[in-house]
């Protein structure tokens, strides 16, 4: 698969609707693990789908049940694959990570750095942090450049909860 060509697209209407829905959405304040917390994402996601028009042609992959369908990202030798995929009419649309972060913040660095290989192979990618370390969240200098540019340059978008 060719590495994608980064031209101006109108941000799909289904990952805005994603986006709004894990942000203000009904997700738990505590999760006892990373796994715990990509399942929640995949059920509401999938809920999601299931019930609104937004959803009709989409669909949610995951690597471990959908090895075929999930294009992984080849960097270094490697494989990498994302936590799961939005498929809209049979294609791939949106990467989507999922990683909770609790008092080491090296999780930070790989949901950044997993975000951009996966931009290279994916036309969006969702970064989803949920981040329980004892951070202080203030916005900072660097943290808004480097948002922008994921976004305008790669179509990368972090959330964090």
């Amino acid at each position: 698969m060719p590495e994608l060509e980064h031209v101006e697209l109108e941000t799909p209407k289904i990952l805005d609707a994603i986006t709004f829905l894990i942000q203000f959405g009904p997700l738990k304040p505590e999760y006892p693990d990373g796994n715990a917390f990509r399942e929640d994402i995949q059920v509401t996601i999938q809920t999601y789908l299931e019930k609104n028009e937004l959803g009709k042609g989409a669909r949610l992959l995951t690597p471990a049940r959908d090895v075929e369908a999930v294009p992984p990202a080849s960097i270094f030798g490697a494989d990498f694959y994302p936590d799961l995929v939005l498929e809209q009419d049979g294609e791939p649309l949106v990467a989507i990570i999922v990683k909770l972060v609790k008092a080491n913040p090296a999780g930070l660095i790989q949901a950044a750095g997993r975000a951009l290989v996966f931009s290279h192979r994916y036309p969006w990618v969702l970064s989803l942090v949920l981040d329980r370390g004892k951070r202080r969240r203030e916005k900072r200098e660097l943290d808004h450049e480097f948002r922008a540019d994921m976004w305008h340059n790669r179509r990368v978008r972090f959330l964090f909860r």
